[in-house]
């Protein structure tokens, strides 16, 4: 079963901040891999159109990524065409899979 609901800038900050989900630290990540006996580490990156024009590339940056939750650029101008109200937007939209319990 799939559940849908929106998330505010607050609160996808701290969903994605839990586990550091994007942004994680990746030299913790490849020892913890390598301990493991894995050899590669797989790190989040920048893809699409969206990323293009707004000349991301490359990995994940914590910074970047919280600004954009929050409506603005990387150099932090708004990315809405107009004023909007920031109790009523929508930074993300969770959509978790729910299993049947047995």
């Amino acid at each position: 079963m799939l559940s849908m609901s929106n998330l505010s800038a607050d609160q996808a900050e701290n969903y994605y901040e839990q586990d550091d989900y994007y942004t994680q630290d990746l030299a913790e990540d490849e020892s913890q891999q390598q301990s493991q006996g894995k050899s590669q580490v797989l790190e989040a990156i920048w893809y699409g159109k969206g990323a293009t024009a707004l000349g991301l590339a490359g990995g994940v940056e914590q910074p970047i990524f919280k600004k954009l939750l929050h409506g603005k650029t990387p150099q932090g101008e708004s990315l809405h065409a107009k004023r909007i109200n920031l109790n009523n937007h929508r930074a993300a939209t969770d959509n978790p899979s729910l299993e049947p319990s047995t």
